[in-house]
């Protein structure tokens, strides 16, 4: 379902993180099986509630936390108005993943995936976003 980077960047966006994060130091912890069953659904259920699931968890610890920072967007493309173009802008917003909601970086990582133009609707949606990132830089 995720790869490892995709996984990463979710898991560290999920509104939840810090009660994985407790719920996997119960399970670790506990020396009563009942208190490791119960912390291992509880944890099933607050990954689940996020749209992730053990395969997402076991990535990030897989390939750690401590992973180097993507490379920097390429420089942007601009038309003939002076407008950069939506791959560039698109290339901007996965560049800054780390404040993009899942939702939107599975939006960014599927449209840098198409080979077609994008609709009206899916152009205001990654403006939008651009927006935003570009908004909170200042």
């Amino acid at each position: 379902m995720f790869n490892r980077n995709t996984a990463r960047q979710h898991l560290a966006q999920a509104p939840a993180v810090g009660r994985i994060a407790q719920l996997l130091r119960l399970a670790l912890g506990a020396d009563k099986s009942g208190e490791i069953v119960a912390a291992v659904a509880a944890l099933k259920r607050t990954l689940e509630a996020g749209g992730l699931d053990h395969h997402a968890l076991a990535a990030v610890v897989e390939s750690g936390l401590s992973a180097s920072p993507a490379p920097p967007p390429p420089a942007p493309d601009f038309d003939e108005d002076g407008v950069p173009d939506w791959r560039s802008t698109a290339h901007y917003c996965r560049h800054h993943r780390d404040r993009l909601s899942p939702r939107e970086a599975i939006f960014v990582d599927s449209i840098l995936r198409s080979h077609r133009d994008l609709s009206e609707k899916q152009a205001a949606w990654l403006w939008s976003i651009e927006r935003r990132l570009r908004e909170v830089r200042r």
